[in-house]
């Protein structure tokens, strides 16, 4: 005798809870999610802007520090993607509390509500790492440099202390760029008017990817079970220079700005003076003194392990990705 039940059960969707699902990278997760048919549920805060969030999803809003609140749907869940995380912060105790307290909570809350779970992600940081002239891999030990990155550092700790609890993946993408980004964003007003600033030394790597690509990695990544209980890094194939990053922005927008190098002191100058200006406006900027020890460091990494692990090739190289982003900035209006 067939089991109807188990039959429908077998053939209904995979369910995906992801939590800071509105923001730039989550909200092109839930995208490719729901492109692979997964039900997607999109955890969002009740301020959150969900205007990125796809309509396919199903949206709640909660106090995301409360995951009680959706027991139901941590019951029902087969993937777990945590997204969720905070870049910039006008007291220090807040990078911690969200990039790594908030973690602890919804592990804690995937082990006591979750039935099926097949996988929880976490979505990291290359700052969680540590700076380096030469590639490293995932095997060196971390040693981050501001608090955000050690904030993000220590939610991997939390997630590595629930390995034998839950099957997690930590991913650690580098800086993430395309449709919806921001920060990118910056650079390329700049050069709309002729100018290209270069913070640090124009030789200094920076490990990217488009942010399509990576997405899909962690899909992939989440799919697999030879990534359960490990850590990886993802990078697009070629890993420019900060002169070479900017140089591909210009092209993209087919402009010859004037390339204007900045000094260390110069860049730090400005960030106290964006820092202070911050405290006193009372609004969190990115661009604090940490956050500019960070870009004058070099940040390389060797990406073997993933490569190897699901067979992982961008779809986009440098200069394809920052096409079809600056093309969406004019689109939007936001160039």
């Amino acid at each position: 005798m067939v089991d109807l039940a188990f039959q429908a059960q077998e053939s209904a969707k995979m369910h995906a809870l992801v939590i800071g699902a509105s923001g730039f990278i989550g909200s092109h997760i839930v995208d490719n999610l729901i492109e692979r048919d997964y039900e997607v549920t999109a955890i969002l805060r009740h301020t959150s802007n969900a205007r990125f969030v796809n309509p396919k999803a199903e949206i709640v809003r909660i106090n995301t520090f409360k995951p009680e609140q959706i027991a139901d749907r941590l019951a029902k869940a087969d993937y777990f993607v945590h997204v969720a995380g905070l870049v910039k912060a006008l007291r220090i105790k807040d990078f911690y509390r969200v990039n790594a307290e908030m973690v602890k909570i919804w592990l804690e809350a995937c082990e006591k509500y979750c039935t099926k779970l097949k996988r929880f992600v976490l979505v990291s940081s290359l700052a969680a790492a540590r700076p380096s002239e030469v590639p490293i891999d995932e095997t060196v030990p971390s040693e981050p440099v501001t608090h955000y990155g050690k904030s993000k550092h220590l939610g991997e700790i939390y997630a590595k202390n629930f390995m034998e609890k839950i099957p997690i993946t930590i991913v650690r993408p580098p800086a993430v760029y395309g449709p919806r980004d921001t920060e990118i964003l910056r650079y390329a007003k700049f050069i709309k008017f002729g100018i290209a600033p270069i913070v640090g030394k124009p030789t200094i790597k920076v490990p990217v990817i488009f942010v399509s690509d990576l997405a899909r990695a962690i899909i992939e990544l989440m799919e697999c079970q030879e990534a359960t209980g490990e850590i990886f890094f993802v990078k697009n194939d070629r890993t420019p220079t900060r002169l070479e990053f900017i140089k591909a922005i210009a092209d993209a927008m087919n402009k010859k700005p004037l390339f204007i190098r900045l000094p260390d002191p110069i860049v730090y100058i400005a960030a106290f003076l964006s820092e202070t200006f911050a405290k006193i406006a009372g609004k969190a900027t990115i661009f604090t003194l940490e956050k500019a020890s960070e870009l004058t460091m070099s940040w390389n990494v060797d990406d073997s392990k993933i490569r190897k692990t699901i067979d992982f090739k961008p779809m986009y190289n440098l200069e394809e990705g920052l096409k079809l982003t600056m093309d969406w900035y004019k689109k939007v209006g936001w160039l």
